[in-house]
């Protein structure tokens, strides 16, 4: 559960327990909304939740004819989920009916027909003059991905969806990840892909920003922007979080300044120096191991997926790295990746294993991931024979070695 958006690791606050009925139940208390993630076997559901609903889970157990790879004899699916709530459940029954829209236009190739967005369109504009949902509707990431295709297909009722918009959005969790969602996702994407080699990225986002009207949603953009690029090669870090401590400092909306000040104190929690957690993982084989296995030699931690290009050209130089070394470094490669059998066939046909040990952590990929604040791979943490944190790295592991070991 992360009670900020502009974090997107989670963690864990409580356990499922079991009342005198036999059923199962999770209580926890909230101040602010919060987003929850519900993690059954290998599948993820992310939902909003605000103080004093109820979130009911409908499971069904499935047996498997042998047991899987880790020796589970069955598998929870999730059939569905309902949130108690009469104004949640307005807003999704709003997008129910825009979905039923959706498939009445699409095409047999799966586009969707110029008569979609004029039917939509209209049916949201509609759906406003409830006065109880128009902050929820116009706070909501289902209106926000659909204001998104709105804007991507220049459609006609796009100028009053934006007003919309900007007019009912309140700036809570929800409202803030409607934001990133609108507005936010396009904008990097069009840094990213036409303007990284031409301009600073806060230079960017301010001309970006500055042209938006409304200063609540030009200044939550700045803040999902500037938070988003925290951690990332292709922005130039210092500035980047210069610019959101100023943002912070100087934001007028009392939400939006909540959630920057406590993103900046997530950020500022630092593992160096601090003993490590010792976390129980499984390797490619199966077989257990934990961080306190390589006790008495340094460990170097590199964070990896096999999708990920710049990770794999890296992991190709550590086995040299590590001979050179004579004996002192141990290095452990985990990935928090799903799909373990396709970790398993690249660590297969890389001829790796025989210098490096990897570790599978799909199970624990939210408690991990938030732990170490893994925000973008490659990632490097180096640990001391005494398992203390030593530093931390992105993208190039060699110089936190030279720093600590030559």
């Amino acid at each position: 559960m992360e009670e900020n958006p502009f974090n997107d690791n989670s963690v864990q606050i409580g356990s499922l327990l079991l009342n005198e009925n036999g059923d199962f139940y999770f209580d926890v208390e909230l101040s602010n909304q919060a987003q929850i993630l519900i993690k059954v076997d290998n599948s993820k559901y992310r939902t909003i939740i605000a103080p004093g609903d109820t979130l009911s889970l409908t499971l069904n157990y499935v047996l498997l004819e042998k047991p899987d790879y880790f020796g589970n004899a069955g598998r929870i699916e999730m059939i569905n989920y309902h949130i108690s709530n009469e104004v949640t459940q307005q807003v999704h029954q709003v997008e129910l009916d825009v979905r039923a829209i959706k498939e009445k236009h699409r095409k047999p190739n799966g586009r969707l027909s110029k008569k979609y967005y004029d039917e939509a369109g209209a049916f949201l504009v509609e759906q406003f003059e409830q006065t109880e949902i128009q902050n929820e509707l116009a706070s909501s990431t289902f209106f926000a991905f659909e204001l998104r295709n709105f804007i991507l297909n220049s459609s006609s009722e796009t100028p009053t969806l934006e007003s919309l918009f900007q007019q009912y959005l309140v700036l809570n969790f929800s409202g803030i990840k409607a934001v990133e969602l609108a507005y936010g996702m396009p904008t990097r994407i069009k840094y990213i892909s036409k303007e990284l080699n031409k301009i600073s990225y806060t230079s960017f986002v301010e001309r970006e920003t500055k042209e938006i009207e409304s200063k609540k949603i030009s200044q939550a953009l700045q803040a999902c922007l500037l938070s988003s690029a925290i951690g990332m090669k292709w922005a130039r870090q210092e500035s980047v979080i210069a610019s959101f401590e100023d943002l912070t400092e100087n934001c007028k909306d009392s939400s939006l300044k909540a959630y920057c000040l406590s993103f900046l104190e997530d950020q500022r929690s630092d593992l160096i120096g601090q003993k490590l957690k010792n976390f129980q993982l499984v390797n490619n084989k199966g077989e257990s191991l934990s961080f306190s296995d390589y006790e008495g030699k340094y460990l170097l931690i590199d964070f990896w997926a096999t999708w990920c290009g710049p990770c794999i050209k890296s992991m190709k130089k550590l086995p040299d790295l590590k001979n050179s070394l004579d004996g002192r470094l141990e290095i452990i490669c985990v990935t928090t990746e799903i799909d373990e059998d396709r970790v398993r066939k690249f660590i297969d046909k890389s001829g790796l294993e025989n210098t490096l040990d990897f570790a599978l952590a799909s199970m624990q990929d939210d408690e991990i991931e938030a732990y170490f604040n893994k925000r973008a791979i490659p990632l490097y943490y180096l640990i001391s024979p005494d398992g203390i944190v030593l530093g931390k790295s992105l993208a190039d592991p060699f110089p936190l070695i030279k720093q600590h070991l030559n």
